[in-house]
Order: structure tokens, then C-alpha cells, then sequence
């Protein structure tokens, strides 16, 4: 009846504002007036809920699971073991699009990528060759200037990062290693020694913005060449001078803060 859910909601009007004015609200924690007992949010177990702990216990004391001994090691995620479902699908073709490519020094050979994957074909023709196969994706290869290695873009450590591998394929050497701010566009320096790539950024839009960093041909944590100028204007595609002394990239320049 009408006067009985009038009378309910009376109640539990009168139960909030009992508790409101019996209870402080400090972060995780609601504290007693005499502050010796508090209702901590947790996650122990595997159910959250309420638990009555000390006010002076540190909240982490309070909620950190405890480290089972016995359990298994957890296994770091590899891009070329994924978990779930998976199947093989074979492609034969002679053409593709979005497509990146370089021509040895020599002018012989053709390097292309195509699916995530890395290819050589002769410049006269004929049969493309893989020269990195797997899940991961390798794209943007370029030749270095003795034309005995190649630098390109893969994710094969679970973020876009640049690498180098041998003109006649094997292991791949890892150049750059970031794990938030990916790399890509890789252009190697006249003597070899370096490597400049763009380093993506983004907020409001998913374009972002870039920066140029460089890169030693062995790998290491390189150096900040240019500045992002905001987060929508894009820097990219650097590229060397043949004396080595100047690196050239492509910048938006309208003006404004915002792409245009």
C-alpha cells in the first residue's frame, strides 16, 4: 500500500542520515566517530566487498593479495604464441597495396613488405622470397648502405619498435625498445652506425603527433632530435643528407594548434 512504501522510504531516510552523521568518508575508508574502526573497500580473495581494518593500516597492507608460493610462474606474453583460437590461411598472390619498399644499394634487389611480413625479389623479376615470416608484424624494411642489413618496423615485442636483420634473413636484433611511445619510419645514416626513426604520439587524435629520434645501429635508449610541436601536429618521415650532417622530415606547419 502507498502509506506503507511512504513509511520505507521514511526509514531508510532517517538510517542514511544516521549513518552520515556517524560516519566519515576518507578515501577508501568510512571511519567510526572515535576513528578505531574503518570499512575499507578491498579486493582480497576473489570477491570485493567491505572489510573492518584499523584506520592506521596502509591501505595496500589492507588489500594486496597474498603471493601463493606454489603458483605458477605467469608467461610473458609472445606475440607469435597468442592465446585462443587460431588457424593458417595460405594467400598466393602477385600484387598488394599500402605497401613499403627499398632497392639495394647495389641495385639488384627489391625488399618489400606485404601482410606484416618481409620479402626480396629480384629487380629483373621473378619469385619473392620471404625474409621474416610469424604473426608479428614487419613492415617499412630498409636497406643499410653496405646493403648487408635491413631496418624495419615490427611489433614482435608487443609494441611497434625498430629492428635489423640480416639481408639473408635469421635472427632479428632489436634497436629501439618502447613500450608506450611506438616508433616507425626507420632511415638509416650514410656511414650505418644510425638509425632516426619517428617516434608516435597521441591524445585527442589518433594520428597524434611525432618526434625524430636517433637511434645507434646496436640498439640503446637514443636521442630526441626534434620537439612534438602539440599533440595534433604531425613530424615524420625523417631522412639523412648523403654527407650525413643534416636529418630532413616532413612536418604540418598550418597554423593552429589543431590538425588542419
Amino acid at each position: 500500500m502507498p502509506v506503507h512504501r511512504t513509511a520505507r522510504l521514511a526509514i531508510v531516510a532517517l538510517l542514511s542520515t544516521a549513518l552520515g552523521s556517524a560516519c566519515v568518508r576518507r578515501g577508501r575508508d568510512t571511519e567510526t566517530p572515535d576513528d578505531r574502526i574503518a570499512a575499507r573497500t578491498t579486493d582480497v580473495g576473489d570477491e570485493p566487498g567491505l572489510r573492518l581494518v584499523d584506520p592506521s593500516t596502509p591501505p595496500t597492507a589492507a588489500v594486496t593479495k597474498p603471493a601463493d608460493p606454489d603458483a605458477p610462474e605467469k608467461p610473458k606474453w609472445d606475440v607469435e604464441q597468442p592465446t585462443g583460437p587460431a588457424k593458417t590461411v595460405k594467400i598466393d598472390t602477385d600484387e598488394g597495396t599500402w605497401m613499403s619498399l627499398d632497392v639495394s644499394p647495389d641495385g639488384k634487389t627489391i625488399v618489400f613488405d606485404l601482410l606484416g611480413d618481409l620479402y626480396t625479389v629480384p629487380m629483373a623479376g621473378g619469385a619473392a622470397k620471404p625474409l621474416s615470416e610469424g604473426i608479428a608484424w614487419d613492415m617499412q624494411p630498409r636497406y643499410s648502405p653496405d646493403g648487408k642489413h635491413i631496418a624495419f618496423t615490427s611489433d614482435r615485442d608487443g609494441a611497434d619498435n625498430i629492428w635489423v636483420i640480416p639481408i639473408g634473413g635469421g635472427k632479428a636484433q632489436q634497436v629501439s625498445k618502447e613500450d608506450f611511445r611506438l616508433l616507425n619510419s626507420p632511415a638509416w645514416s650514410p656511414d650505418g652506425k644510425f638509425i632516426a626513426a619517428r617516434k608516435h604520439f597521441t591524445a585527442e587524435r589518433s594520428l597524434g603527433s611525432g618526434e625524430i629520434w636517433l637511434f645507434h645501429a646496436s640498439g640503446g635508449k637514443g636521442v630526441q632530435l626534434t620537439e612534438k610541436p602539440n599533440d595534433q601536429k604531425d613530424v615524420g618521415e625523417p631522412a639523412f643528407s648523403p654527407d650525413g650532417r643534416y636529418i630532413y622530415y616532413s612536418q604540418d606547419t598550418t597554423p593552429g594548434p589543431v590538425f588542419g
